[in-house]
């Protein structure tokens, strides 16, 4: 299932773009990364509020409970991954109660309706919501901005990868509008979908069959039976 790094999650939850964020190269001389410059930020109160969310998360990182899918970077705690589903569930949750941007809470909503199985104990239904809340819509296969460049390296070079997923993704080319999902604003990503994204890039030629295979098996288990299924005219 898809992950994000801790910060980045942190960075949607205040309407920032985690790709705008500029980090402070002299953090990493401390062994403790995910620092970023002061002035990425619109204020000192923005900044403040920023840290304080993510010394929240790293406190609660280690709760099962609330983090089931995490893995845990002991180097680098604010690169940790986390997923996003989880993390937006906790984070609005009436424990947590941050104010967080409409397009990231629906990612908490948009999950499938838990049913109680034969046998199984009926839960309360704020237990159900925190269940369907864990389902998480990016077991759908719903990715972010930095998981679009992330999950599909058209080039193996990172900085040429870079480089082309700007451009495309800022200004979507006709070939591949239909993978967006939602349209991002300023300090808010675009939500692409996996799946159709794949299928962009196959048609114009962008990334081979074999390489696209590679992705679902490596990023979207969820979705690589499907991805097979329609491409098995293809094999």
């Amino acid at each position: 299932m898809p992950k994000v790094e801790l910060w980045q999650a942190v960075a949607l939850s205040m309407n920032l773009e985690p790709h705008d964020l500029r980090r402070d190269i002299n953090s990493e001389l401390i062994g403790f990364g995910g620092f970023f410059k002061q002035d990425t930020f619109l204020n000192h109160g923005a900044e403040l509020a920023f840290e304080k969310r993510i010394r929240m998360v790293v406190a609660n990182l280690k709760e099962q409970a609330i983090f089931p899918q995490a893995v845990i970077d002991h180097r680098e705690v604010r690169s940790s991954k986390v997923s996003l589903a989880e993390f937006t569930a906790w984070a609005s949750s009436s424990r947590v109660g941050w104010k967080i941007p409409q397009e990231l809470a629906a990612l908490a909503k948009e999950t499938s309706n838990l049913t109680s199985r034969p046998g199984e104990s009926v839960s309360s239904p704020e237990e159900r919501r925190s269940n369907e809340q864990q389902e998480s819509s990016d077991s759908k296969g719903w990715i972010n901005r930095n998981q679009v460049m992330a999950f599909f390296p058209v080039h193996p070079d990172h900085t040429k990868n870079q480089k082309y997923w700007d451009e495309r993704l800022s200004r979507p080319p006709l070939w591949l509008k239909d993978a967006r999902k939602s349209k991002g604003r300023r300090g808010v990503s675009a939500i692409w979908d996996a799946i159709t994204l794949a299928h962009c890039l196959l048609d114009n030629k962008e990334m081979s069959l074999k390489q696209l295979d590679a992705v679902m098996h490596k990023h979207f288990l969820q979705l690589k039976d499907k991805w097979a299924d329609q491409t098995q005219d293809m094999r």
